[in-house]
C-alpha cells in the first residue's frame, strides 16, 4: 500500500472514531492543558447486599460523562447498588473526549 493510501486510510479511521465516540472536537485541545481529572469517593456494601456506592466528580472541561466497568457512558457520576468485594473500574470523560481512570 502507498503512503497516500494509508494516510487516507488513517484519516478515515480517525474520523470514523471521532463520530463514534460521540465527543465535539471543535478546536482541537490538549488534555494536559485542561488538566481533566476524575474523583471519587466510596462507601462500602454491607456483608451480604448490593448496597455500595461510588461518587465521581471531574474537573478540566465541561460535558463530563462517566462509565462504570466499560458499560455506557452517563451524566451522572454517581453508581449505586454495588455488591461486596468487588472491583470496579471508572471511566470520567469530558466534552474534548479527555479521559481519566
Amino acid at each position: 500500500m502507498s503512503k497516500l493510501k494509508i494516510s487516507i486510510f488513517f484519516v478515515l479511521l480517525t474520523c470514523i472514531s471521532f463520530l463514534l465516540s460521540n465527543c465535539k472536537h471543535e478546536i482541537p485541545v490538549s488534555c494536559e492543558k485542561l488538566g481533566f481529572k476524575i474523583s471519587a469517593t466510596k462507601t462500602d456494601a454491607l456483608l451480604s447486599t448490593a448496597s455500595g456506592t461510588i461518587s465521581v466528580t471531574a474537573t478540566g472541561g465541561e460535558g463530563f460523562k462517566y462509565n462504570l466497568n466499560g458499560g455506557t457512558y452517563q451524566d451522572s457520576g454517581y453508581f449505586a447498588g454495588l455488591a461486596p468485594f468487588a472491583e470496579y473500574k471508572i471511566v470520567g470523560r469530558n466534552a474534548a473526549c479527555c479521559t481519566d481512570t
